[in-house]
Formats: structure tokens, C-alpha cells, sequence
């Protein structure tokens, strides 16, 4: 399996709106999503099954309304 940011995408749209969910410098990945219906736990599934096997994480916060995150490529 390779990493797909399309099938990212589509899966943080269904808790909130995306606001940023892209790949820098091809190497860091950078997610901002005004949440609306997601908790933590359903953040953490999505780190864990499309994320993590890919990048390492290297911030996570969930809060205020947002749920925001940064990462960097294995």
C-alpha cells in the first residue's frame, strides 16, 4: 500500500471541514479540520490507519473546535 492523500481527505471530510491537508516539500504533512461531528478517538483511528504507517507524528492537537496536526515522512 502507498500513502493517498485523496482517501485522507475524503475521510476527515466526514467529521469536519478541512481547512489544510497537504504535503510540504514532499515530506511533511499538515492537516487543519474545523470539526463538527469527530472526537479524539476518531482523530487518533484516522493518525492510525492512514497516517502513521507512512509519517511520524510530530504535533497532534484536538480543541477548541479543531482538530490539527503535523507529521513527517518514515
Amino acid at each position: 500500500m502507498t500513502f493517498n492523500l485523496e482517501v485522507l481527505k475524503q475521510e476527515l471530510s466526514k467529521y469536519g471541514t478541512i481547512i489544510d491537508c497537504s504535503i510540504y516539500n514532499e515530506v511533511n504533512l499538515e492537516i487543519k479540520v474545523k470539526n463538527t461531528t469527530g472526537r479524539q478517538t476518531t482523530y487518533d483511528r484516522i493518525e492510525n490507519d492512514f497516517i502513521l504507517p507512512y509519517f511520524n507524528k510530530i504535533d497532534s492537537r484536538f480543541g477548541g473546535g479543531y482538530y490539527k496536526s503535523a507529521f513527517s515522512k518514515n
